[in-house]
């Protein structure tokens, strides 16, 4: 399956782009909760439809999940990690127009989101009947990542309590890399996939107007594409590694933003 499993998923994400419902002139208008699990998530998946809505005046708040401690362990300590990446996450919101005020973020600890998915739901159904927004963007239920499985989880579950009831929408971040055809993923996903094309269920928010502006706030994020970055000056050297591969980053600024409609609870 190696070989014909990565083909299959560019074949369905190619399919999904071409199928999806281009909404970015809607989307100016409309107020957004985005929650992602991690510093960056929000920009990788949603930073064009951000754009959009502040551009327009549209209030938006960014809920993220984590401190991001977890990208570099081997690099930086807890403390300097942390900061570095809570720096990076205001700048790049002030790139996309988001101010601090409107950036929450919890404590939660990076890569373990699954011991708290509790009080994710709480806190996730608290701001959404405090803010009432138009729509509620989370990370695919599909995605690899389990922290990134676990926020669309607790976001579901939240929106099946809240008073108010926005429009739910899932964006990919990781999700090409396994789905929807690995050992986890069956032929049955495949078809499920194709289905989702088909009822286009699927919305895109085009990123060629503002990819300068998208890029500028995925640059803001040094930590995480090896580049320099805050963490020099405070720790002397580079991270060892770099968290967001390239083909992450290429199809965050090259590709139309998807987003997949969830049925309310």
């Amino acid at each position: 399956m190696s070989g014909f499993a990565p083909l299959v998923r560019d074949v369905v994400r190619r399919l999904l782009l071409v199928a999806a419902r281009d909404v970015t002139s809607v989307a100016s208008g409309r107020s957004l909760l985005v929650v992602a699990p991690h510093p960056d998530d929000e920009t990788l998946g949603c930073g064009a439809r951000i754009l959009a809505a502040t551009a327009a005046g549209a209030p938006v708040t960014v809920l993220v999940l984590t401190r991001g401690e977890g990208s570099h362990p081997e690099d930086f300590d807890t403390d300097t990690l942390v900061r570095v990446r809570r720096d990076e996450l205001l700048e790049a919101m002030a790139r996309l127009g988001v101010p601090e005020s409107a950036v929450v973020q919890l404590d939660h600890p990076d890569g373990h989101l699954d011991q708290h998915e509790a009080e994710l739901t709480e806190a996730v159904r608290q701001l959404v009947d405090s803010l009432c927004p138009d729509d509620v963007c989370v990370t695919a239920a599909d995605e690899p990542h389990p922290d990134h499985a676990t926020a669309s989880r607790a976001v579901r579950r939240a929106l099946s309590l809240a008073a108010h009831q926005p429009r739910l929408l899932e964006y990919p971040v990781w999700l090409w890399s396994t789905w929807p055809l690995s050992r986890q993923h069956g032929p049955t996903t495949v078809v499920r996939a194709l289905l989702l094309a088909a009822s286009r269920r699927v919305e895109r928010v085009s990123v060629a107007p503002v990819r300068d502006l998208k890029r500028a706030a995925l640059e803001a994020y040094a930590s995480q594409l090896g580049s320099a970055s805050p963490v020099d000056a405070v720790a002397g050297t580079h991270p060892s590694s770099v968290a967001l591969p390239r083909k992450v980053v290429a199809r965050a600024v090259d590709d139309p933003e998807l987003f997949f409609r969830v049925a309310r609870p």
